[in-house]
């Protein structure tokens, strides 16, 4: 046998263990792709159903806040269906409120008094059966309520007399309340996931589908374990990757199914890759058997020996391969590939640790979320039911309604900071860039906080000399506002803070320092990252969600500046410093803005869907003098201007039925009402929704929670019209 045949012999025995270990690894490579599938998938679940046990918990504590009515304790039923109706009003997650005895005796029926005679008792009485057994709150399955026609679930609480379960108090949720947290997991084309009750029936599904209950291989699934993965079919019929977690607390189920051909994707194209890699291996070998001979041979077995190599991402050692071009190039292309497997092993390692880093900002952001909106929530509901309790004239009112005023202005900045974080990260932040002088900005952001009363507990000092810059005049006071802020929350009372804004080497420099606590080395370089904060005790006297800073880094830099931290190390203080670049000053001044005008009485007709939103504001117009007739829908708003005279008309635009643009336009177009200035007064602030409120025809666009004072000012710009197009005011 010639040499060629034998080379031919050998390098087919070299290459074939290759392939087959290499076989073995792309199985293993498989595996692994499958597992870290099936673990993020999981991962992502617990998230979801974490989610939707914290939505049915909160439906559990506002339960429990109304089995607590003081109408229950004295047995007056009337009364109580009397409150139960004004909770049911204001949660939007609610069909109906039920009151039963322990038997299922129903009791009371708040969306239709006139069920308690036709269904005397719980169509589903599990739920409230086991809660008065364990006197703990219970969650029911999917049903249809015969009263309303309606599907559900229950979710009830025991009512507690003397020791002894009174009565049962239900309350229907939409299925839709639960749909939200799965759309919120933005799942690929063609994936599917599901909530199921204990009984497997659908309590919401994305993409919908007419059937109630899931399919047997997922009923089977959840039945064997508490969470899992499984290929199996959808409902639908589709062959899918399955993983399901079921919830401890409700006993529901969630599943997320991921076509097969998706999960088996990688698998395929390791799978080629791996066979063209060994196909190449076989036709390089018999090339040098061919034409290199037995000097080939040596390369050849030392090349076969350090191929496994490549598993581990370990680079081979050429030596003793250089006279052998082919060889030489083979090897090169197995380092090559050895090292893309290191960069791959690096790859999976710095996602695993982003996504660790992630979930742990999430979590830590929705504590820190909950904790600062529950604060003023809390304070909020401990003034109304001060303002229940005692005179309007009672120093105790007055404290109460200053709680209100300084709770509801906080509550609106945190979520305007949400806002803006949101806005910015989308690239949907609009700047409205002037040249302005930075000390101005300055003097008049102390002088707001100073007239407000929030700097009586510090030294706060301004150190300014004119210096003149382009950006956005709101902008820059909103980055002084949220260091002064940051600095305050930081600094014990009695000490110093120390605001300049000043030229600096060709740069304005806008900076504040505190005596605070001061920061240590390894937090300077995370304090304006997103949601990051110092360390805080469980009381967080602190507060703030870690928005602040990031927000002040990120309006800065899109405006063309900077921001810096300097401290000197722990309780000894930061100076924080935003730097703009410097432009000459403008050659004259603006106008001065005009005066505030006395109010004058005017005829308003307040159009709102929101009950409490527009008895409110009615009563403050009409204190301020104004006479104010309502309408709680746009069809009735548009009767009311056609059949009395009006001057003014404030309308929400998420109205039913008829939206505010269509009351605007409808408005407008009668030569009844049309000279009637409108004013949009709506939750919807972005600019698009600003164009669309002077397109229908109003005079002015305002956001809720709205300033008093922007409000009259609005009303009297709105009903000083004459009757001709609207033009938004510059």
């Amino acid at each position: 046998m010639r040499i060629r045949s034998h080379l031919l012999l050998l390098a087919f025995g070299v290459i074939l263990p290759v392939a087959a270990f290499s076989g073995y690894l792309t199985a293993r490579l498989v595996e692994r792709e499958q597992l870290t599938i099936a673990q993020g998938s999981i991962e992502r679940l617990r998230s979801t159903m974490g989610a939707i046990d914290a939505q049915v918990q909160g439906q559990i504590m506002v339960l429990r806040a109304l089995a607590s009515a003081r109408a229950l304790e004295s047995g007056d039923i009337e009364a109580f269906q009397a409150e139960a109706a004004r909770v049911l009003s204001s949660q939007p997650a609610w069909r109906n409120v039920l009151l039963a005895e322990p038997d299922g005796k129903v009791v009371a029926n708040v969306a239709a008094p006139w069920a308690v005679k036709a269904f005397p008792y719980l169509q589903e009485p599990e739920a409230a059966a086991r809660a008065a057994r364990t006197r703990a709150p219970a969650v029911g399955s999917m049903m249809t309520a015969p009263a309303l026609q309606q599907r559900g679930v229950d979710v009830a609480v025991p009512v507690l007399h003397d020791g002894q379960v009174r009565y049962v108090l239900l309350a229907f949720i939409k299925p839709d309340l639960f749909l939200t947290s799965i759309e919120k997991q933005r799942i690929g084309q063609g994936w599917v996931s599901g909530l199921v009750d204990a009984r497997g029936a659908f309590i919401a599904r994305v993409p919908a589908i007419p059937a109630e209950k899931a399919g047997a291989p997922f009923l089977a699934a959840i039945a064997r374990g508490p969470e899992g993965w499984y290929r199996g079919k959808t409902t639908e019929g589709y062959d899918a990757y399955t993983a399901h977690i079921t919830s401890a607390f409700t006993n529901w189920s969630i599943g997320l199914g991921i076509p097969a051909e998706e999960v088996l994707a990688g698998a395929r194209r390791t799978g080629w890759a791996m066979g063209g890699g060994i196909a190449s291996s076989l036709g390089i070998a018999f090339l040098l058997a061919l034409w290199l001979g037995r000097r080939v041979s040596r390369p050849v077995v030392a090349l076969a020996e350090a191929a496994p190599a490549i598993a581990t991402g370990t680079t081979m050692n050429t030596r003793g391969l250089e006279h052998v071009a082919e060889v030489r190039t083979v090897a090169h292309a197995l380092n090559e590939a050895a090292a893309a497997v290191r960069d791959r092993q690096e790859l999976l390692e710095r996602e695993k640790r982003a996504l660790q880093e992630g979930d742990r900002a999430k979590d830590e952001f929705i504590a820190m979320m909950s904790h600062e909106l529950r604060n003023p929530l809390a304070a909020l509901t401990s003034a109304s039911q001060l303002l229940d309790m005692v005179d309007p004239q009672h120093p105790a009112a007055k404290h109460a309604r200053e709680v209100i005023k300084r709770q509801t202005k906080h509550t609106a900045r945190l979520v305007e900071d949400l806002l803006d974080v949101s806005r910015i990260v989308m690239g949907k932040a609009h700047f409205h860039p002037e040249i302005m002088n930075l000390a101005d900005a300055a003097s008049a952001v102390l002088q707001t906080w100073r007239a407000s009363g929030r700097l009586e507990h510090h030294d706060v000092t301004l150190h300014s000399t004119a210096v003149w810059i382009r950006a956005d005049r709101a902008r820059v006071e909103q980055i002084l506002s949220n260091l002064l802020d940051n600095a305050l929350k930081f600094s014990p009372k009695g000490s110093a803070i120390e605001v300049r804004a000043q030229s600096d080497d060709g740069g304005a420099v806008l900076s504040v320092a505190d005596q605070g606590p001061g920061l240590p080395a390894e937090m300077m370089e995370h304090v304006f990252d997103l949601f990051v904060q110092g360390e805080q005790g469980l009381a967080r006297k602190s507060g703030g969600m870690g928005i602040g800073l990031a927000l002040v880094k990120k309006l800065a830099e899109l405006q063309g500046g900077s921001v810096s931290v300097v401290s000197a190390g722990e309780e000894r203080g930061a100076v924080f410093t935003v730097r703009f670049p410097e432009v000459s000053a403008p050659a004259s001044t603006a106008a001065p803005p005009r005066a505030l005008q006395s109010i004058t009485p005017r005829r308003i007709l307040l159009i709102d869907d929101n009950d409490d939103m527009r008895k409110t504001l009615a009563a403050s117009l009409s204190l301020q003098g104004h006479e104010v007739r309502e309408a709680s829908d746009g069809r009735a708003g548009v009767e009311l201007a056609e059949s009395a005279a009006f001057d003014v008309a404030v309308v929400d635009l998420g109205l039913p039925e008829m939206d505010g643009y269509e009351v605007a336009r409808r408005l407008r177009a009668n030569p009844l009402t049309r000279h009637i200035g409108l004013v949009a007064l709506t939750g919807y602030g972005q600019l698009e929704d600003k164009r669309k409120s002077f397109e229908a025809g109003f005079d002015e666009h305002l956001t809720k929670p709205v300033d008093p004072e922007a409000l009259e000012e609005a009303i009297a710009f709105a009903a000083s019209r004459d009757g001709s197009e609207p033009a938004e005011r510059g």
